[in-house]
């Protein structure tokens, strides 16, 4: 196919000229991808459905700690074999039978801006007509790439999960003062071990007795007295069996009935997958131990993630996120919304 309205020389492509260039690409046949670094607002703003991502051929780079492991399941890993990765690659190609887009675009909103407004960064390219010289040149460059690079499987998705670290411009702020979950998206590592909890809704009476019964029928080494005297804070109930059973042993939980938010470090004593709940016991000195002195107190920390927290649990009664990585993920797709609701607001 060859578009004759195409430029022969090629287009200066920036801003949102540039991003719609790539996904008319993305929309074409036979799609390929040599771009290093892939997000899951990438993915949603380049293919029109998981679907036709998943139709593409893909390079990409997981060495640098650029590609998020969730992007990689989206776009098929680790069972598709034409996603694949070669270390170092640090191109920015996209093809297919619309043409061919070249630049310094990676698969992320930060660089391709929401379906309105610009992009947080300043990115730039070029277009070139399908079946002109830089398309066949870029074509066939692509075969050897692709050829030589190895499929993302399993441990090749394991290797992103454990490489992958918050795009640079997330640390670009310091910390809100007395703020646990911009420590978390900060560092994610130094929360190795901890998970999360969000929480709005306390288990009623019913819940707990059906609670104490279950953990007394499981006969481990909590005595039942101690089970029937157990503290009503320290229940979790109505969760699903997956979520109770990937449940972290210390997690510390973000209490918010209302505006107001109340903050605890707990350990789990008992996972009751089938009934679907935790008792757990608080544990915020264990926290502190193991996260550090400067670990902000629990009235700091109430006050200044109230706000954030309540967008993280959402509508729900509760959100599970069993680690920091899950955790800053999300945290980090929350502070792109909204730098980018802030650019189309300023626009």
């Amino acid at each position: 196919m060859t578009d004759e309205t195409a430029p022969s020389a090629g287009e200066f492509l920036f801003d949102v000229d540039l991003a719609e260039r790539i996904r008319e690409v993305a929309g074409g046949s036979d799609v390929r991808c040599a771009v290093a670094f892939w997000s899951e607002d990438g993915i949603d703003r380049i293919f029109a459905s998981t679907k036709a991502a998943r139709r593409a051929r893909i390079v990409c780079d997981i060495s640098m700690g650029s590609t998020s492991a969730e992007a990689l399941e989206t776009l098929g890993a680790p069972t598709r074999k034409a996603l694949c990765h070669q270390r170092g690659l640090h191109a920015k190609v996209y093809i297919s039978d619309h043409g061919l887009v070249t630049g310094s675009a990676n698969a992320s909103i930060a660089a391709l801006g929401p379906n309105s407004g610009s992009a947080r960064l300043t990115e730039a390219g070029t277009f070139h007509g399908p079946g002109s010289p830089a398309w066949k040149k870029a074509a066939a460059w692509f075969e050897t790439v692709h050829g030589a690079a190895n499929q993302v499987d399993q441990p090749a998705l394991d290797w992103a999960r454990r490489a992958y670290r918050p795009p640079r411009w997330a640390a670009s702020r310091p910390p809100a003062p007395g703020s646990l979950l911009d420590a978390v998206r900060l560092d994610p590592e130094r929360f190795a071990g901890a998970g999360f909890v969000f929480t709005s809704s306390a288990s009623s009476d019913d819940e707990i007795k059906a609670a104490k019964r279950s953990a007394k029928r499981l006969g481990g080494t909590i005595a039942k007295p101690e089970i029937d005297a157990w503290p009503r804070g320290g229940f979790f109930t109505g969760w699903s069996a997956e979520q109770v059973t990937s449940w972290p042993t210390l997690f510390f939980e973000f209490w918010q009935p209302v505006q107001v938010l109340t903050m605890f470090a707990k350990t789990v004593r008992i996972h009751d997958p089938d009934n679907g709940s935790i008792l757990s016991r608080n544990a915020w000195r264990t926290a502190a131990k193991l996260y550090g002195a400067d670990l902000p107190t629990r009235t700091t920390i109430a006050k200044a993630d109230a706000a954030l927290a309540a967008r993280i649990r959402g509508d729900g009664d509760g959100q599970l996120f069993i680690d920091a990585h899950a955790l800053a993920k999300r945290l980090i797709e929350v502070k792109a919304g909204d730098a980018a609701s802030a650019g189309s607001t300023a626009q």
